[in-house]
């Protein structure tokens, strides 16, 4: 770094729990991304000029974690059982990471005050507070994005037109689209179709967002998600209508082949990683996997989802089964041959509701 310049502040994609660090005497901090927090710095400057190296500020960035854990496991405490919280993994892992937390903190003030203290140097504490969306939006702030936003589409649509296509041509032909899963899985279908993922993309048009590719690529269904393969493809700008939402195959992945073949050819079961692809700390601080899966209205891991053509196989013995039923209904009952015929009688047998014949 450059001699006599002390401090960076820089902006960028990276989560508000960054921690500043130094580079010999300049000092890097990041801002907070998407406007949804308000940075402090306190810094106590002095004339010597030099930078501490005690941490102060890891330790308050730890506590933040933990009172952002905290809360998860408080909301979770509310909404289920003792008994089922024992049983929960999200549960499970947020109080593990709540335990390492706590050792974490302790060791950090244990390392602060047993350090020489560096008299004279200069020190640092920043933090970041989350911005409750109930707060006023600044009119000039306001005016900067928007223009920002709009630009940023002015500069996608002509991207577009100089392309000449309404549809990629290469990269897609894996992807059979959520219409196409109804055939099978009606029932997940009308759970999604209420769902968020569903609306993805009007939540898009609704912020002027839809040509924004940073925020495209979480918003579609994909064969892929390298963010660099995507783009160089151009198939953010070029997707189909059918493709434009958080369909399916975003989570279980591409499905033509799985469709062509019945159901012989199984697709992904999606786990944590895939969700956190999109559900970062940056996008969702508040996911929890084993909450947020049960929303999606897919079917659970024990189930057993049977192939198209099982399914047909079944429908095809239980009508057979059905029809088979309606003819012993109406024909009378044959003796077999383990069964001799009762003896002819002038007078009927009547049936008891135990099902057995007597004469009257």
């Amino acid at each position: 770094m450059v001699d006599g310049l002390h401090m960076i502040l820089e902006s960028g994609h990276a989560a508000p729990t960054t921690e500043p660090y130094k580079v010999k005497n300049t000092l890097i901090a990041q801002t907070g991304t998407r406007g949804k927090y308000l940075g402090m710095m306190r810094i106590e400057w002095n004339e010597a000029g030099q930078w501490t190296d005690i941490s102060f500020n890891r330790i308050r960035t730890e506590e933040d974690r933990l009172k952002r854990v905290n809360r998860q496991l408080a909301r979770l405490e509310k909404q289920k059982k003792k008994a089922v919280l024992a049983k929960d993994k999200g549960y499970k892992k947020l109080s593990a990471e709540k335990k390492q937390l706590v050792k974490s903190i302790k060791a950090l003030k244990k390392s602060r005050d047993s350090a020489p203290e560096d008299k004279g140097m200069c020190k640092y504490t920043n933090l970041f507070h989350p911005l409750n969306t109930s707060l006023p939006e600044d009119p000039e702030v306001k005016k900067i994005i928007d223009q920002a936003i709009q630009k940023a589409n002015e500069i996608n649509q002509k991207r577009l037109a100089q392309l000449g296509l309404n549809e990629p041509t290469i990269t897609l032909q894996d992807v059979a689209g959520s219409q196409k899963c109804r055939e099978c899985h009606a029932a997940q279908m009308t759970v999604w179709q209420d769902s968020k993922h569903a609306q993805a993309w009007t939540t898009l048009e609704k912020k002027n967002q839809q040509f924004n590719e940073d925020c495209v690529l979480c918003h579609v269904t994909l064969p892929f998600y390298d963010a660099d393969k995507v783009k160089a493809a151009n198939l953010l700008l070029m997707l189909p209508k059918s493709l434009k939402n958080v369909g399916c195959e975003a989570c279980h992945g591409p499905a033509a082949a799985h469709s062509a073949g019945q159901g012989k050819i199984p697709v992904a079961r999606p786990d944590e990683k895939v969700c956190l692809g999109c559900h970062t700390p940056e996008h969702d601080d508040n996911f929890i996997f084993s909450e947020k899966v049960k929303r999606l209205g897919c079917f659970s891991p024990k189930q057993e989802v049977k192939p198209k053509v099982e399914q047909q196989e079944e429908k095809g013995e239980e009508k057979q089964k059905e029809e088979k039923g309606k003819k012993d209904e109406q024909e009378p009952s044959q003796p077999t041959a383990s069964e001799p015929a009762a003896p002819e009688s002038a007078d009927p047998p009547t049936i008891t509701p135990q099902g057995k014949k007597v004469k009257i």
